[in-house]
């Protein structure tokens, strides 16, 4: 799951995108999370890259953060999911908290389980159902920080339902 992350972000580290006026509010995820019950099938538009079995399609769904990412699938496996990764700059840290407060609103425990982990430069938080025998991850949200340059990215991953399914590997 994270080598996939890894190798969108490298394949595509050209070409994070800046923030441009959001609202502090994460409307947005509400409709993507809708849309991953159908793989993002009716927010998928064209291809705009191809390497290793893994191709991105640009998202048609609009963004409080213009261009809002892609849909990311995996050709082996089938599974798509929607990523976009941003510069981390105060309007991001925002939209950050915000996301992190619909996440408490929306997926209450006992339903749901939020898994976080923090250090000195990572930060993640991942949702996951909590029913053991049918363990399903929705969304995770990752804030890296190079440690020499001490830029940060946030980037955001919402699975489809051909990619929640948790598996042991």
């Amino acid at each position: 799951m994270k080598k996939a992350i890894y190798l969108f972000l490298l394949i595509f580290s050209t070409t994070v995108v800046s923030a441009q006026q959001p609202s502090s509010e994460p409307n947005d995820i509400g409709e993507i999370l809708e849309q991953a019950n159908a793989d993002f099938k009716d927010i998928t538009g064209a291809q705009q890259a191809e390497e290793n079995g893994f191709i991105l399609y640009t998202c048609t769904h609009p963004s409080v953060f213009g261009q809002f990412g892609g849909i990311f699938k995996d050709t082996s496996s089938g599974k798509t999911s929607f990523v976009m990764a941003l510069e981390y700059v105060s309007a991001v840290e925002e939209f950050k908290n915000a996301l992190y407060d619909y996440i408490i609103e929306k997926f209450p425990e006992p339903e749901y389980y939020i898994m976080s982990d923090v250090d000195e430069f990572y930060e993640e938080l991942a949702v996951f159902s909590a029913d053991p025998s049918d363990r399903k991850q929705y969304l995770m949200y990752i804030v890296d920080i190079d440690p020499t340059t001490l830029s940060e990215v946030f980037s955001l991953t919402i699975y489809g339902a051909s990619a929640q399914k948790v598996t042991e590997e």
